[in-house]
């Protein structure tokens, strides 16, 4: 019993000693307690937003993009900084028909601490304003840790967002993503698409599968209102 009740001490005075370091650093200057935050993942209104996330196996991403300017649609481009520096044109272009720009971070699909996180967001950041003179405001956590990836976003002034619906456009035909469209998708909705050569040849059918429900397409920022674009 002696024995138990001294081990017991000895870790109740190793998590005291942990907490009271912790609380010091915490309230050091600069370093100030950020809150974590959950995604926002879904908005309000009439509209639903389409969210292509660009990184890898975007070969179709030239015959979306004119699918959209055809249509005379907006839709947000969340890009790694790999893929922007990659693909300087592209990224131009989809700044010029107006659509909406997003970051993944540098290396999307790697994850690690605050300071790395935050370190590649930096790089992503400079890689695509640098490209196309757009700073994102909206930032993509895909996989990554939602508690550490908010408080990098909201060091650098970004908003943390995921998606609704994932249509999984990576995987089977057209006809398979057609079918992975909701009946009837929730207003404020953020649909997840990849550019794949399937999300292409399924588009067309997506845009007109939402038109005849009555539902507008907007971007994220808008259906999230968080900004308004013309």
């Amino acid at each position: 019993m002696k024995k138990r009740s001294c081990l017991g001490s000895l870790f109740t005075n190793i998590f005291l000693a942990a907490l009271i370091i912790g609380l010091y650093h915490a309230t050091q200057p600069g370093n100030e307690i950020v809150p974590v935050s959950a995604p926002m993942y879904r908005g309000r209104g009439d509209s639903v937003a389409l969210q292509f996330v660009v990184s890898w196996n975007a070969a179709a991403l030239s015959d979306i993009m004119d699918t959209l300017e055809r249509e005379n649609i907006n839709v947000t481009f969340a890009v790694s900084g790999e893929w922007a520096e990659q693909n300087r044109e592209t990224l131009q272009r989809m700044a010029e028909q107006g659509h909406e720009i997003a970051v993944m971070g540098y290396y999307p699909h790697m994850d690690g601490g605050l300071k790395w996180v935050k370190d590649d967001l930096e790089r992503a950041l400079k890689s695509i304003e640098s490209t196309c003179g757009i700073r994102p405001t909206l930032y993509y956590v895909g996989s990554r840790s939602i508690a550490v990836s908010s408080i990098a976003a909201k060091k650098l002034g970004l908003t943390q967002v995921a998606c609704t619906i994932d249509l999984l456009t990576a995987k089977g035909e057209a006809e398979d993503i057609l079918a992975r469209l909701p009946e009837q998708p929730a207003e404020g909705s953020i649909i997840l698409l990849q550019p794949t050569a399937a999300c292409s040849e399924a588009l067309p059918g997506i845009l007109a599968a939402l038109e005849q429900k009555g539902i507008r397409i907007a971007c994220t920022g808008k259906v999230l209102g968080l900004n308004e674009l013309t």
